[in-house]
């Protein structure tokens, strides 16, 4: 493993910033609804996304007064490749898929973003 691969799964592991990732994973949010699916404080919050936006995981889009995060498209195949083992960037991750094929769907189901 690289060591961008390692600080990109160090901010993954936090267990805020884990948890965020997988409600992302399910669908978009806004930040209000994220505080009441990650129960922590606003400022705290805050603090994990823009960690998360810096990382290249999540991507902000303003609506109104209103910010909308999602996962970013190539976050879950990033996370995964950085994973030892995981085959670079040639491997099933790349794709956005799940070793079983399944693609990140299934991940989810499992309860789990990588």
């Amino acid at each position: 493993m690289n060591a961008g691969g390692a600080a990109l799964l160090a901010v993954a592991s936090d267990p805020i910033r884990h948890r965020i990732l997988t409600v992302l994973a399910r669908e978009q949010q806004c930040v209000c609804e994220l505080q009441d699916l990650v129960p922590v404080p606003m400022n705290l919050l805050s603090y994990h996304l823009r960690e998360l936006r810096e990382a290249g995981l999540v991507e902000c889009t303003k609506r109104g007064r209103r910010r909308d995060y999602r996962l970013a498209p190539e976050a879950l195949g990033r996370l995964r490749a950085a994973l030892p083992g995981a085959g670079g960037a040639g491997g099933t991750a790349a794709a956005g898929r799940s070793p079983s094929g399944h693609g990140t769907a299934a991940a989810v189901r499992q309860g789990s973003v990588i």
